[in-house]
């Protein structure tokens, strides 16, 4: 089923973007201001041989390295007075609880483990504003001892915390994460779960599988589509066959992808699906990425029309006679792209050149053939 010229209008395009509404309830979690680390401090850590002057000047940096701050501000005359200067680290951690102490929590992950403890124990206080941005600059350390920091956090009340938690844990991992991320998958925020999938799909271990299976059942899509990513990690081959072949109905196309590319064995269907039929190998049957269209109706009949168009191009691949029975109700299918590649397939399968727009014909002459239908197996590229 070749792609035709002017078979996407605006409009049928324009339906598709609608078809999976972004939910803002659970993608917000307001958590960063606008401040930079640059705004605030500007510094650099560096050797005593590289401040000869000042080391000269001042004996006790002899021997030792020191972090060179630039603070500069503008003042007018009347209000200018001597330069006092004051340790950075207690500057910067009563900057912590404003609404940019993110910016100060950047500099102090950068101030070795000083700094890093500073940024630890601020993220136990009960002031909120402080813990999320001391839990933001977290994700910068490097400390074996910091998942016992990052527990907590990751059950705490602020999402953002969460969010800044999941984000570190990624980076600093140890196996008492493994309970408290997966437990994310079911957050109301989206980049929480979505971070904690991230992490355990690569993270996860083989003798877990149980506890993402569960999920996969779980009545929310949302769920489901994450503990899907985690479970296409190390334990895909823990997936039923069954399992997969039910996803392809979701009602989220990164699911629907997801579960196809487990079901091929490779990564076959893109949002564009359809668009570009030239495949270097089409599955037969009896091969263990072979989708049957029997197997393939979830697509036909889910409500995004990529999922519809997906579908379609397993059917062409398969050219059998189920491929025609699910084809014919897409012939009245709301999205005139799914119209227009149905009838193409048809006119494909059949050798026919009945209209487009009169779907009974179809059906009566289908009705007249099944039982003698014998189509050639499209090639691919064809």
């Amino acid at each position: 089923m070749p792609g035709q010229p002017g078979d996407s209008s605006q409009e049928a395009i324009e339906a598709i973007a609608k078809e999976e509404p972004f939910d803002t309830a659970r993608e917000w979690v307001g958590w960063r201001s606008c401040a930079t680390s640059d705004e605030l401090l500007h510094c650099e850590q560096v050797k005593a041989y590289q401040i000869a002057y000042c080391a000269n000047e001042l004996p006790r940096l002899k021997g030792m390295s020191w972090y060179l701050t630039k603070d500069v501000w503008l003042f007018r005359p009347e209000e200018m007075r001597d330069l006092e200067f004051q340790p950075a680290i207690p500057v910067l951690a009563a900057t912590l609880p404003d609404p940019a102490g993110d910016a100060a929590a950047g500099v102090l992950s950068c101030l070795g483990p000083v700094g890093g403890l500073v940024l630890e124990t601020c993220c136990e206080t009960t002031n909120g504003m402080q813990r999320i941005n001391a839990s933001w600059g977290l994700q910068a350390l490097r400390n074996s001892a910091l998942p016992e920091t990052l527990v907590p956090l990751l059950k705490d009340d602020l999402p953002a915390v969460r969010l800044n938690a999941a984000l570190a844990a990624a980076q600093n991992w140890d196996a008492r994460l493994l309970e408290p991320l997966a437990a994310l998958l079911r957050d109301r925020y989206l980049p929480i779960c979505r971070q904690a999938a991230s992490t355990l799909q690569r993270r996860e271990t083989t003798n877990r599988a149980a506890v993402y299976l569960a999920l996969l059942k779980d009545p929310d899509p949302v769920v489901q589509g994450y503990a899907l990513q985690v479970l296409s990690g190390p334990n895909r081959t823990a997936i039923p066959r069954s399992e997969l072949l039910r996803l392809l109905g979701s009602p989220r196309l990164s699911t629907v992808n997801e579960a196809l590319n487990l079901l091929q064995g490779r990564e076959a269907m893109r949002w564009h699906y359809g668009l570009s039929m030239n495949d270097p190998h089409i599955p037969t049957p009896g091969e263990p990425n072979y989708v049957s269209s029997a197997e393939a109706a979830p697509l036909t009949t889910n409500r995004l029309t990529l999922a519809r168009l997906m579908g379609l191009r397993i059917l062409r691949q398969n050219a059998d006679a189920q491929a025609i029975a699910l084809t014919l109700p897409l012939l009245r299918d709301t999205n005139s792209i799914v119209r227009n590649r149905a009838c193409a397939l048809l006119r494909t399968l059949s050798g026919q050149a009945i209209p487009q727009n009169d779907p009974a014909k179809w059906e009566q002459w289908w009705a007249a053939n099944q039982a003698t239908f014998v189509a050639p197996k499209p090639q691919p590229g064809s």
